[in-house]
């Protein structure tokens, strides 16, 4: 199943995401695209390991993937990609 939902406000992000946009210029855009509507797959959860998240992590569709992609200017990652769940508004 696909679930649509919106990429949080960075204010919620956790510090690891935080310094890995601050580490690769390539990815700077990222915090831009807070409020973005992304699909996630509710069928591929995982759990977290960084240690100040420990949350949820859902995977992103290939569509929603490419979408990133084209905004940020990032390289194309492993897929699936994986989104924690912090940096998105769920109810």
């Amino acid at each position: 199943m696909i679930a649509k939902v919106r990429i949080a406000p960075i204010e919620r992000w956790c510090k690891e995401v935080m310094d890995t946009i601050a580490e690769e210029p390539e990815i700077s855009g990222a915090p831009n695209e807070a409020g973005m509507w992304v699909e996630i797959r509710t069928d591929m959860m995982r759990q977290n390991t960084m240690e100040s998240c420990g949350g949820k992590e859902w995977a992103l569709t290939d569509k929603s993937l490419d979408e990133l992609i084209a905004r940020t200017g990032a390289m194309e990652p492993v897929r699936p990609t994986f989104i924690c769940e912090h940096m998105l508004e769920m109810d």
